[in-house]
């Protein structure tokens, strides 16, 4: 009976892993096909591109020509309406491609979260913080896997340029006022979404450096559990001098120290951080946690510039109607 039952517990387990395996299989495909459809995409619009440019260019020669003859100006419109229609066309693809990378996003995200629960369950299941060869095996492939996924996961960078300051001309109508006011609130907009982001993206690093500190302290007891004495001798008692090749390839590269990086601060939501060791993963927390702060006042500096705009188109707008 107890054998019996042991037999169907086993059978269940199979079931489940491979209905888990089903799963995320279909989700690899899903993201490849999404990955396909994006790159066509990107193709078929640096091909219009290509066609405004040059559509551009002819149109500004014949724009150039101070008198036109009848053919020539049917020319034109020809070319301008065959311009708007690759804008349109762009566009089009524009929006495709916003969809189907909002599609990759929340699929890469959701890859990413299977390889987190399976991870969890194996570190949870550990007994006296001890691993198996088989899981430590397994471990070591999930999280490359969950890496090259984490790869692909990229945020959209923060940009705020401005050619020269935005300012009120006395020329300025009650409509120009009002459109540079829109503008930087749309600034101020962006810049709170953007905080939103920061915060969620550090959210993200601090959970993925307690998931590697967890890992690697699991990893380095097991290592420690599994090795003869002889290995915790002196150099010169070793039986051999090839040490660093039984340490597994885990090891090594916890081991190898990494070299200090330079983060550009409108490249910082863009940064792959599955190459770089836990030090800098802390620095790279600490500078996107500063960038939130330069966020945040950048979006209420903004937020208030747009409300001294919008009084002074009002003021306008008044004095427009008084004349």
């Amino acid at each position: 009976m107890l054998k019996s039952i042991t037999i169907g517990i086993l059978l269940l387990n199979s079931v489940v892993l491979y209905s888990q395996q089903l799963d995320v299989n279909f989700l690899r495909q899903k993201e490849q096909q999404l990955s396909v459809r994006i790159e066509a995409l990107q193709i078929e619009k640096t091909k219009f591109i290509h066609q405004s440019d040059s559509l551009a260019v002819s149109i500004q020669q014949l724009k150039s020509n101070q008198s036109l003859n009848l053919f020539q100006r049917r020319r034109l419109e020809k070319l301008l309406k065959s311009s708007q229609e690759l804008n349109q066309n762009i566009n089009q693809v524009n929006q495709k491609m916003k969809q189907f990378n909002r599609e990759l996003q929340s699929l890469l995200r959701e890859l990413v979260s299977w390889y987190d629960k399976q991870i969890a369950e194996i570190i949870s299941s550990a007994k006296g913080n001890k691993l198996t060869q088989t899981e430590l095996q397994q471990l070591s492939a999930w999280n490359a896997e969950r890496s090259q996924y984490l790869k692909k996961i990229r945020q959209n960078q923060f940009q705020l340029q401005l050619s020269k300051p935005i300012e009120i001309e006395e020329s300025d109508s009650y409509q120009i006022v009002k459109q540079k006011a829109d503008f930087l609130q749309d600034q101020a907009d962006k810049a709170r979404k953007q905080i939103k982001l920061v915060h969620k993206r550090v959210n993200e690093l601090q959970k993925e450096l307690k998931l590697r500190n967890r890992m690697n302290e699991l990893i380095a007891d097991t290592y420690l559990m599994d090795q003869p004495i002889e290995k915790f001798l002196p150099q010169s008692q070793l039986k051999g001098a090839n040490y660093n090749a039984e340490l597994s390839k885990t090891d090594k590269a916890r081991a190898q120290s990494s070299s200090s990086f330079d983060v550009v601060d409108n490249m910082l939501l863009k940064t792959d951080v599955s190459g770089i060791s836990n030090i800098d993963l802390e620095s790279y927390i600490r500078n996107l946690q500063q960038m939130k702060i330069k966020l945040t006042q950048s979006a209420d500096s903004l937020g208030t510039v747009a409300d001294q705009f919008y009084q002074a188109a009002e003021k306008k707008r008044q004095d427009e109607n008084k004349n």
